[in-house]
C-alpha cells in the first residue's frame, strides 16, 4: 500500500494504474483493511507523532 503526503486541490480520479481510492483513518484498524496496511498505518502514525511532537 503505497502512503502519500502532499498539499493536493483537485478531485481525484481512478486510472489505469489506480483501482481504487480510499482515504483510510484510525478507526480503519479493525475491520478494514489487511494486516500488512494495518501495520503501516500504525508505523505512519508514529512517524507523523514524531514529527508533531518535534515541533512544539
Amino acid at each position: 500500500m503505497p502512503c502519500y503526503i502532499a498539499d493536493f486541490e483537485e478531485i481525484l480520479k481512478l486510472a489505469s494504474e489506480i483501482e481504487e481510492i480510499k482515504w483510510l483513518d484510525y478507526s480503519n484498524l479493525k475491520v478494514t483493511i489487511s494486516p500488512v496496511d494495518k501495520l503501516i498505518f500504525k508505523i505512519y502514525m508514529i512517524i507523523i507523532k514524531n514529527i508533531l511532537d518535534e515541533k512544539k
